[in-house]
């Protein structure tokens, strides 16, 4: 199939994971299908130079790296809708005017346009088919679109499974992901205070991580970790007995489902990803209407209870996350992918 992937994300270094789930996705289908071809980001950093002119060197970069290329595609597959759909409309203004257009929405690409503009609500029009990571997010979307399908990026479940042997665990609790407010950083903390018989480990990049060595130096139970290969990942996973998702906004993290591919439940607070990926309402925690200390009180008394749990609940509690990760894997994820491209295209798809 001649598939474009494109992609505004990159990693920076207040990001270093940006888009790693999409590269991880191109490459599980180009192991299927090699016409595959994967456009993104090339220029990507927090200097102030890199934010005013990342997008138009990006927009230029394909023009003269796609457009005026020999090679044309049948499909495009635009990961993050906008800005990123206006090279997708480019491409079927100036070089092939029967593309067909698919959008995977993220997240933030839908959170910070509940008011979209012009050009945000005309390109939406293009599309041929819509991709949400979460229900949550098209149903936030500003209008309703069909044809849409829900599937998140998909977890590496080469990587992330389970076991025959458990490790021991040496950590009470595991955070991973962006060094933020967003991502509760703020929270994370809180809880190492409040919790000084248990342990926390955290591991990650991002604006505040001054602010994290500086109580690893103050906190005997927290130990940081800057950010770790898949491979190493897993294994802090295996050594931790729960994950903590404290997030104020969150698409679909595909960390809760990396941990519970491992059998390592995950305590969360409410967001579109989160609903999405566990079921058990007693770990998840709700932000609507909350103010920020009831939130704190509601994460204290969540972990005191979970802390109770017995080897035998705790066991039960994993095998049940397990068989919940089914549907995230990268290998459903990318056969379903595969069968959407080839029904665009009017084509049988080999996907096993």
């Amino acid at each position: 199939m001649k598939v474009l992937v494109l992609s505004n994300m990159s990693p920076k270094i207040s990001a270093p994971l940006q888009g790693l789930f999409v590269d991880n996705q191109v490459q599980r289908l180009q192991e299927v299908d090699k016409e595959i071809d994967y456009y993104k980001m090339k220029w990507n950093s927090d200097s102030l130079l890199c934010k005013l002119f990342k997008y138009p060197v990006f927009f230029l970069q394909f023009f003269i790296d796609i457009i005026f290329s020999r090679k044309e595609y049948a499909l495009i597959h635009v990961h993050f809708y906008y800005p990123t759909i206006i090279l997708a409309a480019c491409y079927k203004v100036f070089r092939n005017s029967s593309v067909k257009i698919t959008v995977t929405c993220h997240g933030s690409d839908v959170y910070l346009y509940s008011s979209p503009n012009v050009i945000y609500r005309k390109l939406s029009n293009w599309v041929d088919h819509w991709v949400f990571t979460s229900e949550q997010l098209r149903e936030r979307f500003f209008k309703h679109v069909e044809p849409s399908s829900v599937l998140c990026a998909g977890y590496d479940d080469r990587i992330f499974m389970p076991r025959q042997i458990r490790e021991e665990k040496k950590y009470d609790f595991i955070q991973i992901g962006t060094l933020n407010y967003n991502k509760g950083i703020d929270r994370f903390l809180y809880l190492v205070d409040k919790f000084p018989n248990k342990q926390f480990l955290l591991i990650g990049e991002g604006p505040l991580k001054s602010t994290i060595i500086t109580a690893s130096e103050r906190y005997s139970n927290l130990v940081y970790m800057a950010k770790q290969p898949p491979v190493h990942l897993a294994n802090y996973i295996h050594e931790s007995k729960f994950l903590l998702s404290l997030s104020r906004n969150e698409s679909f993290g595909l960390t809760i489902t990396e941990a519970h591919a491992c059998g390592v439940p995950c305590i969360a607070t409410v967001t579109d990803g989160s609903l999405a990926q566990i079921n058990d309402e007693p770990r998840l925690v709700s932000q609507v209407d909350m103010t920020e200390q009831a939130v704190l009180n509601s994460l204290e008394s969540v972990i005191r209870n979970v802390s109770s749990k017995n080897d035998s609940d705790y066991a039960q509690l994993s095998s049940v996350v397990i068989n919940e990760t089914a549907e995230f894997s990268l290998t459903y994820i990318a056969k379903k992918t595969l069968d959407q491209y080839a029904n665009q295209l009017g084509m049988n798809s080999d996907a096993e």
